[in-house]
């Protein structure tokens, strides 16, 4: 059976969500989760940093994975991803905005980790602006 979020998954997100922004305030690069918006407004989250570039999910509407994506959220405000990656963006491409997005996480319920154990919350992540 699916587990339900409850009052302590609600505690255990809270702490992961200001683990994160703790670490956004120490960072001024995006994180795993983000979205990149591109000049045609299309929006992609960030999957992998490679240091001098990152790469997103994929985006293009014809891709036979769009919308393969899951990012777990885990301890100390960083997130992982599984699912379809496009190539990666040159750092120096990616500028940031004040514009900020809901953006979906999981995580394992009450923190036991086992199969079909995961449960889903969304809060804000950052959105940059990719320039041409």
């Amino acid at each position: 059976m699916k587990p339900v979020f409850d009052d302590r998954d609600y505690e255990i997100k809270c702490t992961r969500e200001r683990e994160l922004n703790e670490r956004r305030n120490r960072e001024s690069r995006p994180l795993i989760g983000d979205y990149l918006r591109f000049p045609d407004g299309t929006l992609s989250r960030f999957t992998h940093d490679w240091g001098d570039g990152l790469q997103t999910t994929v985006y293009r509407k014809d891709h036979p994975c769009l919308g393969d994506s899951s990012f777990y959220l885990g301890n100390d405000g960083y997130a992982s991803f599984s699912g379809s990656l496009a190539p990666s963006v040159p750092l120096e491409k990616i500028k940031p905005t004040n514009d900020w997005i809901d953006a979906s996480f999981w995580f394992f319920h009450h923190n036991w980790v086992t199969a079909h154990n995961g449960v889903t919350c969304t809060f804000p992540v950052k959105v940059w602006d990719l320039i041409d």
